[in-house]
């Protein structure tokens, strides 16, 4: 039984909104010059100005998207597998009832991950964010124009291209499950959908984006960060599903399989 991994997921949940305003620019002109950044001792990580920005950041993700990719991806590998071929062929529809049962396990495993990198994120923000700097990033992503920004960013995370790098793999016959996610195969997602979200935005958008810039430096500061997300966004790319999870995702599977073909 191939045994589907939470990369997908993660891999946009992580991406979705912190570098939003902190891929690379289009062009070299759109290079903004970044402050001088003195920070203070980092602030209390627990303060509540990071949780909320965190669930003003996660809450911009649209999950039902994200899982339907991801149930995408696992219904392209199981068709490679001859005997479940064979068995969809004789049963249409028995893939896309597999999936479907698994779906309830892999919300399990991403609320895990999620539980499991929250205080890591948390902490990322708070050695680089003043309480009143995160507050003014939580406003800014529960604006109109922040969530379009994020939402376009979501958005471009489960489209087509997503996909087509999967399929690259599971047509050279690599096993998911084992394929780890690079940093710089991450940037590259999160560099795509930054941009799609920019091309997305209209000239007096744009402009509204850096007045607010320059009256929040916050909005920017996230840039000097960058390596620090990607490092820990490449990291829980590459989670996987414990032992427990793994078997609870294969008994849904088996379970459907079987239902299915008695019908």
């Amino acid at each position: 039984m191939i045994r589907p991994t939470a990369r997908f997921v993660m891999a946009a949940l992580a991406a979705a909104a912190p570098l939003a305003l902190s891929g690379a620019p289009a062009t070299a002109q759109d290079q903004p010059a970044y402050p001088a950044i003195h920070m203070a001792p980092a602030p209390d990580p627990d303060h509540p100005a990071y949780f909320d920005l965190l669930e003003a950041i996660d809450g911009s993700v649209n999950r039902d998207a994200l899982f339907d990719t991801m149930g995408a991806a696992i219904a392209r590998e199981y068709a490679q597998v001859p005997e479940i071929a064979a068995l969809e062929k004789a049963k249409p529809g028995l893939i896309d009832a597999t999936v479907r049962a698994m779906r309830p396990v892999l919300e399990g495993v991403m609320a895990r991950v999620e539980g499991e990198y929250r205080p890591r994120r948390r902490e990322l923000l708070a050695r680089n964010l003043s309480p009143s700097e995160a507050q003014d990033l939580a406003a800014f992503y529960r604006s109109p124009l922040g969530m379009k920004i994020l939402g376009n960013v979501s958005r471009s995370m489960t489209e087509d291209g997503f996909l087509e790098d999967l399929d690259q793999d599971i047509t050279s016959g690599k096993d998911l499950s084992e394929v780890q996610v690079t940093r710089e195969e991450v940037a590259s997602d999160v560099d795509k959908a930054v941009r799609s979200a920019r091309g997305a935005m209209s000239q007096a958008e744009m402009a509204e984006l850096a007045r607010l810039a320059k009256e929040k430096p916050a909005l920017l500061k996230l840039a000097t960060i960058r390596g620090e997300l990607l490092a820990l966004q490449t990291q829980m790319a590459n989670e996987q599903p414990n032992a427990g999870e793994i078997a609870a995702i294969e008994q849904a599977a088996i379970t459907a399989i079987e239902a299915h073909i008695g019908k």
